[in-house]
């Protein structure tokens, strides 16, 4: 399945010079590999290498078919339901708010208030609309407004 992969403008950018990077090492390996090398390694470092160069390897063929997929995300989303992108805020049975954004779980923060798709919490709110109640780990949250 070739599923649309929605990231914010700022990951897109993230990921592309990580993906310019990790194209840079694995040529300049490549290279020195090719003329032979001039550096004698053990045998444990040998295998080292060659395992850091396969997950450097591995990692630049995931940035290039999530870069493949990419979509970018508005910055508002215009919705009367929660979708990802989406800008909310949450109340508690306390009265506490919370400001969350729904976001792909690549761009996933909690820290910065990112909250994925599919964790219980984002998954929940995803088709929410304001007012809307939903219980989670026995907490009463509330939907009261949407960005």
């Amino acid at each position: 399945m070739n599923k649309k992969v929605t990231l914010s403008k700022n990951k897109i950018e993230e990921l592309r010079t990580e993906l310019k990077r990790l194209k840079k090492e694995v040529f300049e390996h490549d290279k020195e590999n090719a003329e032979g090398g001039t550096i004698q390694y053990s045998y444990n470092d040998a295998t080292n290498a060659e395992i850091a160069i396969g997950s450097k390897r591995k990692r630049l063929m995931d940035l290039e078919s999530i870069l493949s997929k990419v979509k970018q995300l508005p910055r508002r989303i215009k919705s009367n339901v929660v979708t990802t992108g989406s800008w909310v805020e949450l109340k508690d049975k306390e009265g506490i708010i919370r400001t969350l954004r729904i976001v792909h779980p690549i761009e996933a923060d909690p820290s910065k208030f990112l909250i994925s798709s599919e964790c219980p919490l984002g998954n929940k709110l995803l088709g929410k609309k304001v007012n809307d109640k939903f219980t989670l780990n026995g907490n009463i949250y509330t939907l009261i407004k949407m960005k």
